[in-house]
């Protein structure tokens, strides 16, 4: 093919190319005419340009990708630290609470309530239907003395097996 025509068309920068740099006008009203070899490295320019285009495109999204991944990550890792926090909490208090009622430690996990006053409530009408478990203390006597008596042998097995 000898040449292309193609109506004026601006190099890289928006300026149209010279003469001098392989074009040869041509005189006519269709417009200019162009070098094959120029017309050519013209387009191997605009593909080049193209594809480095297309290469920023990709490494720029394969970036934001990366952040949002790490983004992503550490939200999930604070909403499950935030869950077992309030888990944490909630057992701690459900265990204070049936401290403070004397209800047994094994069945703190027993009593259930959106807050405090439910949980005290809850943990009130356990105690009354287990029957008022509270700790007695084998090791002491009817004042809180150490027991002496011939029970004794009796007494200290228990709190042997206990430990």
């Amino acid at each position: 093919m000898g040449t292309d025509t193609h109506d004026t068309a601006p190099d890289a920068e928006g300026q149209e190319p010279d003469a001098a740099e392989g074009q040869e006008p041509s005189s006519g009203q269709q417009g200019k005419t162009y070098d094959e070899t120029y017309v050519s490295s013209l387009r191997s320019e605009a593909a080049k340009h193209r594809r480095e285009l297309a290469e920023a495109k990709a490494a720029l999204q394969k970036i934001e990708d990366a952040k949002k991944s790490d983004l992503e990550k550490a939200t999930g890792r604070a909403e499950a630290a935030e869950r077992r926090l309030a888990e944490l909490e909630a057992r701690e208090l459900r265990r204070t609470v049936a401290a403070e009622v004397g209800l047994d430690p094994s069945l703190a996990d027993r009593i259930h309530g959106d807050d405090e006053d439910a949980l005290r409530k809850d943990a009130k009408a356990l105690l009354e239907k287990v029957g008022g478990t509270k700790r007695v203390d084998l090791d002491a006597g009817p004042k809180g003395e150490p027991a002496k008596g011939e029970d004794d042998w009796l007494r200290a097995r228990v709190v042997q097996a206990r430990h």
